[in-house]
């Protein structure tokens, strides 16, 4: 097994007082009708607060990927800490990512067709020099998303949610669209077989390995994985595929409840590697927006078990194509032990997950949905002829 120290990728989130009025919102979908193109692509600046390794951060890899560029183009990305940067993680993205300031925000936004932006409030950055149009993505479903959001509600025209949890929970007073997320599935590329990755690991052939994948911070409670493979069978085994500030903690609680029987490892490559090796996905989250996890182990074909947030009440039906639990320790080891038990049942949901993913889960289709979701915002706020080029903010630069 490997151990890499501890990295922090938290950041605060300052509070603001919710806002209740009627939401303006919409279920987009890949039918609707798409606004005539633009003469041009519209330009678009990402900005963030960070660009660790994450769920927001692969989004936007994948989303500069699979955009067409002759509708719509992401330029650059900019990172408002500078300390959160990986420049590994930065690496995958095929538009240069950058450190930047209240200037460079507001330089950007008057540079750029659309500035989309998540994690952070642009009110006191963007009010006085609105860009033509600003796009909040809404990653999550908790409190902070939407004081986030509602620190930013004089410069934002439009809100993604990428569930219809998140929607509800987050977007209420904001016109607002649905598009779930989608994987690149190069990420889940192999290059082993799953016999070989479990040798490599510990594991025996008759071991049923519980898996977690991502960052390991509390929101997450992959302690429960460790705390669930303790109480059941010493066949069962725990593996923990990620990095994040509470690293260093799990693995001394594995240590104590289950020394020899789990593995921690750090991977960003090659995931299809790791995924194969499970038995079964664990995604025990108490908040979530959309786990790109699990849309990566469905389209693996292994059987996930997950708590009722974010997209799961959405993507996943209870003992058909994964289990839903309460996300306490005893739920988990049930629903372990009923897939163990019935191992022709867990091929037939797993099966039945990957076809889900298959349709629904590819970052293409994700793509396509940003494209005429941007094209159609900019022709109700500019006109079908509107010049982007010509808009009155043009290249100028305002001193913050």
């Amino acid at each position: 097994m490997t151990y890499l120290a501890n990295q922090s990728d938290t950041y605060a989130y300052r509070e603001l007082p919710k806002r209740s009025s009627a939401a303006q919102s919409s279920q987009f979908s890949a039918g609707e009708a798409t606004a005539p193109l633009a003469p041009k692509p519209l330009r678009v600046v990402h900005i963030g607060p960070c660009f660790s390794r994450g769920g927001a951060e692969n989004h936007a890899i994948d989303l500069a990927r699979f955009l067409d560029p002759s509708r719509v183009r992401i330029e650059k990305c900019i990172v408002t800490d500078p300390n959160m940067l990986d420049p590994a993680v930065a690496a995958d993205m095929p538009v240069p990512v950058e450190p930047g300031d209240e200037l460079s925000v507001r330089q950007a936004a008057r540079e750029h067709d659309v500035v989309m932006f998540w994690g952070m409030m642009l009110d006191s950055w963007l009010a006085d020099c609105r860009p033509p149009l600003c796009v909040y993505l809404a990653h999550g479903d908790s409190y902070w998303t939407h004081d986030l959001l509602v620190g930013s509600r004089r410069v934002v025209d439009h809100v993604v949610a990428v569930s219809q949890g998140v929607q509800r929970k987050v977007c209420d007073g904001f016109p607002s669209s649905v598009i779930l997320n989608g994987v690149d599935t190069a990420r889940l590329s192999k290059t082993r077989s799953r016999q070989q990755v479990r040798a490599s690991l510990g594991f025996q052939p008759d071991d049923f390995v519980l898996g977690f994948v991502g960052r390991l911070s509390p929101e997450k409670r992959a302690d429960r994985v460790i705390r669930a493979t303790a109480q059941l069978p010493p066949n069962f085994k725990a593996l923990v595929v990620g990095w994040g500030p509470l690293r260093q903690e799990l693995f001394e609680l594995a240590n104590d409840l289950i020394p020899g029987r789990f593995a921690f490892v750090s991977a960003d490559r090659h995931l299809g590697d790791y995924y194969q090796s499970l038995d079964t996905l664990c995604l025990l989250s108490e908040f979530e927006g959309f786990a790109l996890v699990v849309l990566e182990a469905m389209m693996c074909g292994r059987p996930v078990i997950a708590t009722p947030v974010g997209s799961v009440p959405e993507a996943i039906i209870d003992r058909v194509n994964g289990l839903v639990v309460d996300g306490e320790v005893e739920s988990v080891c049930q629903a372990a032990r009923r897939l163990w038990e019935h191992p022709d049942w867990a091929r037939g949901v797993a099966a039945e997950g990957r076809r889900y993913a298959e349709q629904h889960g590819h970052a293409w289709r994700m793509a396509r949905q940003y494209e005429q979701l941007f094209e159609r915002l900019w022709t109700e706020k500019h006109g079908r002829g509107a010049d982007r080029q010509a808009h009155p903010a043009g290249a100028e630069v305002l001193a913050p």
